[in-house]
């Protein structure tokens, strides 16, 4: 019986060994792959653009709530000096 144990055993080892020769394993550089693609470049390019515009929309908001902030600094200078008064 341990015989017949030992040889089922041996022709497994044997024939995960042969499959694992056949067994290939591949690295992808993500990174390259999106410098160098057609694709990747494209994906790049819509992503700047996208961010230009959301830059462009942020600085008008901000350009915004600079002057409403002006406003309301002015009021309030004026509003302490009727008080003062």
């Amino acid at each position: 019986m341990k015989k017949v144990f030992m040889l089922v055993l041996l022709c497994l080892f044997f024939a995960t060994a042969l499959y694992a020769a056949d067994v290939k394993i591949a690295v992808v550089d993500i990174q390259k792959v999106i410098r160098e693609s057609k694709g990747g470049e494209e994906a790049r390019t819509s992503f700047t653009k996208e961010v230009e515009s959301k830059r462009k929309i942020i600085s008008a908001r901000e350009e915004t709530l600079k002057s409403l902030e002006d406003e309301l600094r002015k009021a309030s200078a004026q509003e302490r000096a009727e008080k003062g008064r």
